[in-house]
């Protein structure tokens, strides 16, 4: 039997975000195949979106531990251990499976260190080249209607030290709240995911199916 390349396991962040884009932008985007660099591709070949995210690591590392400990699968000592660690971290895990967290202050600034990194990527050509290159971000700053013309003007800033940009950005906010800000039209688009619930329980599946398949691919 012929031995398929083995993939690397898909990060819940895009899985979420294919979700969240064929959701909302139906039209725009349908059927998003997982892939790599970069991470969303379309079917037809013209559309590429890399996903990443401003969240702090010690946050994603109290997401990923809470993940760990509502799987019901871990040992009792891994239990009381993860539950140490998020404690440690700034939150504070309940046994009816919630984690209360500690919000630290508004970071903007990461949404910008989140760009800056992806456009030096893209320029130094660790992208595949689409004729529309989005970017997708995570993000769990408290942003103000009031204040996106002034995040639009930001990350046109950024991306004018680079020859190389994207054509749009996509800044997603724990909660619900989905941006698009377009590079090319100045547009700047607010929508409410409404199901954003529904949705982040089907990433997990997503996840966990690719993940699935990724091993048994590495079997064969």
């Amino acid at each position: 039997m012929q031995k398929n390349k083995m993939r690397r396991p898909y990060r819940w962040e895009e899985c979420y975000a294919k979700l969240v884009l064929e959701h909302v932008f139906s039209d725009q985007f349908y059927q998003l195949e997982l892939a790599d660099k970069p991470d969303l591709q379309s079917i037809n070949g013209d559309v590429g979106i890399e996903v990443t995210t401003a969240v702090h690591r010690n946050e994603k590392e109290k997401d990923h531990l809470f993940s760990l400990l509502i799987d019901n699968q871990n040992t009792p000592e891994q239990i009381s251990k993860n539950k140490e660690r998020i404690r440690q971290l700034g939150g504070l895990f309940r046994d009816e499976g919630v984690m209360i967290s500690w919000v630290g202050y508004r970071d903007l600034t990461r949404i910008y260190t989140a760009l800056d990194r992806k456009l030096k990527k893209l320029n130094d050509g660790g992208y595949r080249r689409f004729s529309d290159q989005c970017l997708f971000i995570t993000d769990t700053n408290m942003v103000k209607i009031e204040e996106l013309n002034d995040i639009d003007s930001e990350l046109r800033r950024h991306q004018d030290f680079f020859d190389t940009q994207f054509d749009s950005i996509f800044l997603y906010l724990f909660g619900g709240s989905l941006i698009q800000f377009d590079m090319q039209s100045s547009e700047v688009q607010y929508r409410r995911v409404d199901n954003f619930v529904e949705l982040a329980e089907k990433a997990f599946m997503l996840t966990s199916r690719e993940y699935s398949q990724g091993n048994n691919e590495k079997q064969l």
